[in-house]
């Protein structure tokens, strides 16, 4: 993820599909944005955000061939 701050930033305040945890949707949530260049070809970049109380950060920030069906 090297040089794709702004991805993430973009990634954060407009995400294209927002997705519940399976393994905990109470606290956990996946964001994605496709984005045509990337440091590969295109990509979506795939942000797992945890929210607590009064807080909350970025478990993971990866590249994803494609969103997730959820069950997989």
């Amino acid at each position: 993820m090297l040089g794709m701050d702004e991805a993430i930033v973009q990634t954060l305040e407009s995400p294209e599909v927002i997705l519940p945890s399976v393994s905990n949707p109470d606290s956990v949530v996946e964001y994605f944005r496709f984005f045509r260049e990337t440091s590969r070809v295109e990509k979506f970049v795939r942000l797992v955000v945890k929210y607590a109380r009064n807080d909350a950060f970025v478990i993971t920030a990866h590249l994803a061939r494609r969103i997730p069906r959820r069950g997989e």
